[in-house]
């Protein structure tokens, strides 16, 4: 009998840090210990829409924004990115002395912030407030 591999999302105020056979983490071990981020949001790829206007402006604005919208190497080769929620997740964002954006396969949980209940769930709708937008 098989084992099945679960796809395991952390949650918001986990914090987490980069697999350590990750390039990343086994070229700053070499200088520094491991990094780690607590865990602000969620992202995916982002797809381009078709314009939803038939006007020449609408074509026009939708195009500049496409093309404004900034591409970024988390790991998975180059790709523009949106905001979105838990469930549609395929990188993480995180917050420590520098922000991060990682796959979600290659970070570990390694603990989680020692705040309230009432933060936690704070930081988490929170986290929802540029759900569908793609990062610029």
């Amino acid at each position: 009998m098989g084992t099945a591999l679960v796809r395991f999302t952390p949650r918001i105020g986990d914090i987490v840090m980069l697999r350590e056979d990750h390039p990343h983490a086994i070229e700053r071990a070499k200088y520094y210990r491991p990094d780690r981020w607590r865990v602000t949001g969620y992202m995916k790829k982002h797809t381009p829409e078709p314009p939803k206007g038939d006007s020449f402006m609408d074509r026009l604005i939708r195009s500049i924004l496409e093309e404004a919208s900034r591409e970024i190497d988390a790991g998975k080769g180059r790709t523009r990115l949106k905001w979105c929620d838990a469930t549609q997740a395929e990188y993480i964002t995180g917050s420590g002395i520098a922000g991060c954006i990682y796959p979600i396969e290659d970070v570990i949980v390694v603990g989680r912030v020692p705040w309230s209940e009432s933060y936690l769930a704070y930081s988490e709708v929170s986290s929802r407030r540029n759900w569908g937008e793609v990062l610029f």
